[in-house]
């Protein structure tokens, strides 16, 4: 794997984990990241 490669892989996971630590700390209750957009709210 390229350096490019593996540095945009890693921009994206560092974005997705600051956006599902934003969206866990807003929702305490939720489950893991996903499940939300994909399960229908109980």
């Amino acid at each position: 794997m390229r350096i490019a490669e593996a540095a945009a892989l890693v921009g994206v996971e560092v974005h997705v984990l600051r956006h599902w630590m934003t969206w866990a700390s807003s929702c305490p209750t939720a489950p893991w990241p996903g499940i939300a957009s994909t399960a229908p709210s109980t």
